[in-house]
C-alpha cells in the first residue's frame, strides 16, 4: 500500500486486495500445499502440521469479512489490519472499513490491557477470548503494541476520531517505551503486569516472563522495532488532512506541513507527560490560513486551551478541538491538561482484576515495585480514602513524577511457624505503610 501511495500504480493496490481477500478462503491454500508436499512442513517446532492446523497463528483461518473478533498471533493481527485499514481508505471500500471498525472495537473494548498491551497468552503469542486478561502470564509483546500503534495511525487517517490516538498514546508510553530500559540497551520482549520473581524458575507457565529487562536476545524483533517507531514518530504525532492538521501526541518537536502552496511550521514544547502544560508555537514567516485540531485526551476531565494568553473559541469534534484562523509567526497555543492521580477499575467481566485497582496519572499507568515496598506485594492494600502525594524524582528518576500514598500491608509475625490454612480465624495483622 505504501508503494501504491508513492507510485500510484494500480497493480500494487490490486495485489494487496488479493492478499486480503484470499485469506481464509476454501479450499485452503495451506491444506493444498501440505498435501502436495507429502504432508511435510518446514515448521517442525510444534509438530509437522502446526502451521497448517493452527491457521489463526498466521491470520489465515477465516476471511476478514467474516471474522467477528481479534484472534491468533497478536503481532500478525495488527500488522495485517494496518494494511487492511490502509487499503480501505485508499480504495474507498466501505465494507473493509467496517471490517476494520468491528475488529478494532473488539480488540480495544474486550482484549486490551490498561497498559496498551495485547496478546494475553504465551501459546502462539496470541489473543485468547474476550475479557481474558491475566496479569502474570500475559504475553503483551512489545512488537504487538507497536503494531497496535500502526493500526491506530491508519485508522486515524481514515477517520479523525481521538479514540485511536488515545489507544496509541497508551501503548506508546506504557508498553513500547516502558519496555525499554533507561540505558537503551535492555528490553522486555514480554511485558507482564505482575511478576513474582521467586516463582518464575519453578512454575513453567511463566517460562516466557522475565523479572528484569534483558540484553540483546535471540529473536531480537522488539529493539529494532522500537527504534523504527522512534525514527518515524512524526507520523504518529500528526495526521495531516485537507480539512485540518490533527495533533495526536504532545511530544516535543518541530514540523513543517504543506498547506496548499504554503508551509505551516509548528514547534511543540513542554515536559509532557510529566507536566500538564504543552505549548504549540507557530514559526511560519508568512501567514497561513488553516485549522489545527488538538486531541483532548480521554483521561483528562478538564482540558484548557488558550491562544496568546486568551481564551480561544473552537469546535469539538470526536475528541479534537478544531481551531481555524490565519496563523502568524509568534502565535502560541497553550494546552493545559490537568493530571490528578486517578484510580482505574476494570470491567467486572475481567476476573483477573477483581479486588484490584490501577493508578494512573496523565497517560501513565504506575507500577508498585518490591524495590520500594518489600516482597509479597499481594499483601498491600490501598484504602478507599488514601490520598496521593506527587514527588519529584531524584537520581535515575530525575525530572519524573513519583507517587506516594499511605497503604496497608497484611503481615504475620512468624509466617514460617503458622499453618498453611486458617479456619474460622481473623485475617492477618494489618499495619500502615507508605
Amino acid at each position: 500500500m505504501r508503494l501504491y501511495e508513492v507510485t500510484g500504480e494500480p497493480r500494487y493496490m490490486a495485489l494487496v486486495n488479493y492478499f486480503v481477500e484470499e485469506r481464509g478462503k476454501q479450499p485452503h491454500f495451506y491444506d493444498d500445499e501440505y498435501e502436495k508436499r507429502g504432508k511435510t512442513s518446514y515448521w517442525h517446532t510444534y509438530g509437522p502440521a502446526w502451521m497448517v492446523k493452527d491457521k489463526p497463528y498466521s491470520q489465515a483461518h477465516q476471511p476478514i469479512a467474516e471474522q467477528p473478533r481479534a484472534i491468533g498471533h497478536a503481532v500478525r493481527f495488527v500488522y495485517l489490519m494496518t494494511g487492511v485499514a490502509h487499503l480501505a481508505r485508499l480504495s474507498q471500500d466501505e465494507s473493509k472499513r467496517q471490517d476494520c471498525l468491528r475488529l478494532w472495537n473488539n480488540m480495544t473494548q474486550r482484549q486490551l490491557y490498561i497498559t496498551g498491551g495485547i496478546g494475553s497468552q504465551s501459546s502462539g503469542e496470541a489473543f485468547s477470548s474476550d475479557y481474558d486478561l491475566p496479569n502474570d502470564t500475559v504475553y503483551a509483546e512489545s512488537c504487538a503494541s507497536i503494531g497496535l500503534m500502526m493500526f491506530a495511525r491508519r485508522m486515524l487517517e481514515m477517520e479523525a476520531d481521538s479514540q485511536y490516538a488515545d489507544v496509541m498514546e497508551r501503548a506508546l508510553y506504557n508498553t513500547v517505551l516502558g519496555g525499554m530500559a533507561l540505558d537503551g540497551k535492555h528490553f522486555f520482549y514480554v511485558n507482564p503486569l505482575e511478576v513474582h520473581p521467586k516463582t518464575l524458575q519453578f512454575n513453567h507457565i511463566y517460562d516466557h516472563v522475565k523479572p528484569v529487562r534483558q540484553r540483546w536476545f535471540g529473536c531480537a524483533c522488539c529493539p529494532p522495532n522500537i527504534a523504527r517507531v522512534l525514527t518515524s514518530i512524526g507520523h504518529y504525532i500528526y495526521t495531516p488532512r485537507e480539512d485540518a492538521l490533527y495533533v495526536n501526541l504532545y511530544i516535543g518537536n518541530s514540523v513543517e506541513v504543506p498547506v496548499g502552496e504554503q508551509t505551516l511550521r509548528l514547534r511543540i514544547s513542554g515536559n509532557y507527560p510529566w507536566q500538564d502544560q504543552v505549548k504549540i508555537a507557530v514559526d511560519s514567516p508568512d501567514p497561513v490560513n488553516h485549522t489545527l485540531a488538538l486531541r483532548l485526551p480521554d483521561w483528562c476531565r478538564d482540558p484548557q486551551v488558550t491562544l496568546n494568553g486568551h481564551d480561544v473559541a473552537g469546535t469539538l469534534k470526536k475528541g479534537y478541538l478544531h481551531i481555524s484562523r490565519t496563523w502568524v509567526e509568534g502565535d502560541t497555543l497553550t494546552l493545559t491538561l490537568p493530571m490528578p492521580v486517578r484510580r482505574i477499575y476494570g470491567n467486572p467481566l475481567v476476573r483477573h482484576v477483581a479486588g484490584k485497582v490501577a493508578v494512573q496519572r496523565g497517560p501513565l499507568v504506575y507500577c508498585l515495585e518490591q524495590a520500594d515496598n518489600g516482597e509479597e506485594l499481594h499483601n498491600l492494600w490501598l484504602p478507599d480514602n488514601a490520598s496521593f502525594t506527587e514527588l519529584e524524582g531524584k537520581g535515575i528518576f530525575a525530572h519524573k513524577v513519583l507517587l506516594q500514598a499511605q497503604g496497608v500491608k497484611y503481615t504475620t509475625r512468624h509466617p514460617e511457624k503458622q499453618s498453611l490454612w486458617h479456619y474460622d480465624t481473623a485475617p492477618p495483622n494489618a499495619r500502615r505503610r507508605h
